[in-house]
């Protein structure tokens, strides 16, 4: 929904078209429109890279999530990783959220438990794709920024597969960034088995019993 706008612009320019003439030229949901809370996220400049999310019947429960997120707390970085990210979600998946906030508090468990009432205000929207055969959730995985710069394992698939749509200051981006570059000079790779399987080689070099580690 975010290359919409280009790309109908460089179909119609200032003329009129119709709505028919809209969805033949966008692959989008004729059922799904975005409400104009999210239209004007979309063009505000606060988010990033909405065009890479390849699964688009999840657009509208990603940007209310991250619209009340941060309406509510204050928020450094918003990712989605895993299959919906990969546009290869199933009509189980869940859509995975990294979040990066300095306000969070306890542990990650509870910081869980604490952010379901995020869900919850997202109901309606949830409801709207169940009915429709979508029967996701919202899974996060919220850190502080010291814990993101410890570089949990997750952070070696984010580097393949995040798709930032909010930074702040750049923190996360950096941060992956970082660890690709350590992760090249290594020469680790991610060995993929199949579409959903995947190993990650850190050092094909290294000698039995050596020990492994990001550099």
């Amino acid at each position: 929904m975010a290359s919409a706008i280009p790309r109908l612009y460089l179909k119609f320019g200032m003329e009129l078209f119709t709505f028919s003439e809209a969805k033949k030229l966008l692959p989008l949901d004729e059922n799904r429109l975005l409400n104009p809370e999210n239209f004007l996220f979309l063009v505000s400049g606060t988010l990033k890279n909405v065009e890479k999310i390849a699964s688009e019947r999840y657009l509208k429960l990603i940007l209310d999530c991250l619209r009340f997120l941060l309406k509510n707390m204050d928020l450094e970085s918003f990712a989605v990783y895993g299959s919906v990210a990969r546009g290869s979600p199933s009509q189980y998946s869940d859509v995975d959220i990294l979040l990066v906030s300095d306000s969070l508090e306890g542990s990650l468990g509870s910081r869980i438990e604490k952010l379901y009432h995020v869900e919850k205000t997202l109901e309606e929207e949830l409801k709207w794709l169940r009915n429709h055969g979508v029967y996701t959730s919202l899974s996060f995985y919220p850190l502080r920024r010291e814990e993101a710069q410890r570089l949990p394992l997750l952070f070696l698939d984010l580097t393949e597969e995040a798709t930032i749509l909010y930074d702040r200051n750049s923190f996360l981006e950096t941060t992956l960034l970082e660890l690709k570059s350590k992760l090249l000079k290594q020469g680790a790779k991610r060995v993929i088995v199949n579409k959903e399987h995947w190993y990650w080689d850190l050092n094909p070099n290294h000698r039995l019993g050596e020990k492994i580690e990001i550099a």
